[in-house]
């Protein structure tokens, strides 16, 4: 096998496995199917769906944070502490899985990208 594709193969294995671990850790803590959620509990799909939806006001976020002032900043906090606060322990499991996966991930990425360069010219010198 050559380095070109041992590179391949590390990257992207880096690649698929930053991406899976932490939505493996989701499906198991969020109930997936709709017939599982308990009434205190947000199920994985509404999750999902309601990050999806708040994709338009990004914008605005990011226009009230440009330069935010104390009173945005604690009302930003407490409206997404008050949204999370029922998911919040699972969303802390989820993060810390996503951050090794990350970790290991960015680490095998920069292998397989190391090994798919070109080897350098020996010239006959001796390492």
């Amino acid at each position: 096998m050559s380095r070109r594709q041992k590179g391949n193969i590390i990257y992207y294995t880096g690649l698929v496995g930053a991406i899976l671990a932490p939505l493996i850790a989701a499906m198991t803590q969020f109930p997936v199917w709709i017939d599982y959620v308990d009434s205190g509990e947000v199920g994985f799909l509404f999750v999902f769906a309601a990050m999806l939806c708040c994709i338009p006001l990004f914008k605005h976020f990011k226009i009230a944070l440009r330069s935010p002032t104390a009173t945005v900043m604690w009302v930003f906090i407490f409206l997404l502490a008050w949204a999370l606060e029922s998911i919040i322990t699972q969303i802390k499991l989820i993060a810390l899985v996503g951050l090794i996966a990350n970790i290991a991930g960015a680490i095998l990425c920069g292998i397989g990208n190391y090994l798919r360069r070109p080897a350098p010219p020996n010239n006959g010198q001796i390492n």
